[in-house]
């Protein structure tokens, strides 16, 4: 359910999102969307740049694409659960009919978007594993 109920964004305001993505133009949509809740967005634009920001920085949450060059989102999220075991993780892949769901979930990521998605879905899809959490 994609809908998203006044107040819900609240659960994102002043929360800050690392945002591991390859692609600029997608990092700029979800940058967008995270603005319009309230939360900022800091871009790495790869797996491994990823895990050295997620070491030297405190983030809310993080948004991992799946299928990024030098390290891909899987092996970011082992690292980085190595270090960080509480950090909620919504990992984010086009390839959602392959084994992507199953296996985020088993590298350790919280919960799973299948690209591409509406900037309602990520909204919905954050604030949903945030009060899961």
């Amino acid at each position: 359910n994609s809908s998203i109920k006044p107040g819900d964004l609240d659960t994102l305001r002043g929360l800050t999102f690392l945002v591991a993505e390859d692609d600029e133009t997608s990092f700029l949509f979800i940058k967008s969307a995270l603005k319009n809740a309230g939360a900022q967005a800091v871009w790495a634009e790869d797996g491994s740049k990823a895990v050295k920001i997620a070491s030297e920085t405190a983030f809310d949450a993080i948004i991992m694409d799946i299928k990024m060059p030098v390290m891909d989102g899987f092996e970011a999220t082992r690292q980085i659960r190595q270090s960080n075991r509480d950090i909620m993780i919504l990992a984010q892949s086009a390839y959602a009919a392959s084994d992507d769901r199953r296996l985020s979930l088993e590298a350790g990521c919280n919960a799973f978007i299948a690209k591409p998605f509406e900037e309602s879905d990520l909204l919905v899809a954050l604030v949903k594993m945030l009060e899961d959490s």
